[in-house]
């Protein structure tokens, strides 16, 4: 407490005289404004390693004087910067440029990584011209939601290989991750992240991992809180079948989400890896909206009234709904082709029936009868009648057919509806 006092006391009094820096005193100033702040929190609270991020990315040129001032400052602190990119930190902080009438003003936001919750927000105004022109070109693009994930992922797969027993035998199940902070919990950005990540340990790594219907069973009953304390943890594995969990938390970080997560052995109870990274906030919402926030079981049963086939594709399920699909349509044309066809023959019939006499009155109430379709070589009723059953028989089979054809048509739609709604995912 003192050391870190003393720190920030005597980097704040030789840059109080300068109250429009250079970048790199900027970086300083701010990092001592954040040691001072941070030095008010309880010792247990206190961050003691940190990641610095610039926002937007592309002014990460332009801002190199600042950020080297700042890491200064916190190393003086005795802030440690890990150098693995997902390596576990207690605070995210973020820096920007915000253009003023007179030039700049350099800005830093501190966030916690366990709790989400701001720790230090202040800013210091540039002398003019103090940042670096960007230079042409491209765009820097901002880190993607998926190399970071990936890496994560692979992180976890690793820790697994120091567990006791054969990898390809250890079940592990992916908690949803703690949304901290009101973008994170808007986004549903926890169980996004949850999906993607049991997604890329299954078919990236071959990893036995838990299904997710089994794990929304067994925290139907209880908070995800009270599955994942220590307590809770071990029969929580055992209801899974799981010998590990991945648990974490997805905090607001600015534009950004600072994802931390841990791989617990639920035996002993030891972390077997602890890993961090920033995802951009665009990406993750992105991904949400198309991993959780359509494919709920009302969404998928509305489709598959629709049409058939449509919500078990919409949920995933390409070859099921493609099976229901085509079955309906060629099931649904054939009983079409045979009704129709029926009819054609009924039809048929009637007009050809020279035995079949049109009554109708003439204006003036003048009573007409005439056969219009009388055929000649036709000698005789009964020998017309006998060719008549045939067609009727004819027609009332192609009917027969017809109907059962809807009937499993209707059977199919029936089913597919049913299928929607019990595997789509619980709204």
């Amino acid at each position: 407490m003192i050391a870190l006092t003393a720190a920030w006391t005597v980097l704040a009094v030789g840059l109080a005289a300068a109250p429009s820096p250079t970048a790199l005193d900027a970086g300083r100033q701010l990092g001592a404004s954040y040691l001072r702040t941070v030095s008010s929190l309880p010792t247990t609270e206190r961050p003691t390693s940190a990641r610095i991020q610039v926002e937007p990315v592309d002014d990460a040129k332009r801002l190199e004087g600042i950020t080297q001032g700042v890491r200064e400052s916190l190393s003086t602190g005795g802030v440690r910067f890990p150098e693995n990119e997902i390596d576990v930190v207690d605070a995210l902080i973020t820096l920007r440029a915000l253009p003023t009438e007179e030039g700049h003003r350099a800005a830093l936001t501190a966030v916690g990584a366990n709790t989400g919750a701001v720790l230090c927000e202040t800013s210091v105004t540039l002398v003019k011209d103090a940042l670096a022109t960007p230079e042409g070109g491209e765009r820097l693009a901002s880190r993607d939601v998926d190399g970071a994930a990936v890496k994560l992922a692979a992180a976890i797969a690793g820790a697994l290989d120091t567990m006791p027993g054969d990898v390809r035998y250890q079940r592990v199940a992916v908690m949803p991750l703690e949304d901290r902070g009101p973008g994170a919990k808007e986004a549903k950005a926890g169980e996004a992240l949850s999906v993607q990540l049991q997604k890329l340990l299954s078919e990236q790594h071959r990893i036995n991992v838990v299904d997710r219907k089994a794990l929304s069973r067994v925290l139907a009953n209880q908070s995800l809180a009270q599955a994942t304390g220590n307590e809770g943890m071990v029969r929580t594995g055992q209801l899974l079948d799981a010998q590990a969990m991945v648990m974490g938390s997805v905090s607001d970080a600015g534009e950004q989400f600072l994802v931390s997560l841990r791989l617990i052995s639920v035996t002993t109870g030891e972390v077997l890896v602890a890993r961090s990274a920033t995802m951009p906030r665009k990406g993750v919402v992105a991904l949400s909206n198309s991993m959780l926030e359509l494919k709920d079981r009302g969404s998928a049963t509305f489709r598959s009234v629709i049409v058939p086939g449509w919500g078990q594709i919409f949920l995933g399920q390409r070859l099921k709904g493609s099976l229901l699909m085509s079955s309906a349509v060629v099931f649904a044309t054939l009983g079409a082709v045979l009704l129709a066809s029926g009819a054609a023959v009924h039809i048929f019939y009637a007009l050809t029936n020279p035995y079949a006499a049109i009554n109708t009155t003439l204006p003036g109430g003048i009573p007409v009868s005439f056969k219009p379709f009388s055929r000649p070589g036709v000698d005789s009723a009964d020998e017309f009648e006998q060719t008549a059953r045939t067609l009727r028989s004819v027609a009332a089979s192609l009917y027969i057919l017809g109907a059962m054809s809807v009937l499993v048509t209707g059977a199919v739609w029936i089913f597919n509806v049913a299928d929607a709604y019990a595997f789509g995912a619980p709204e």
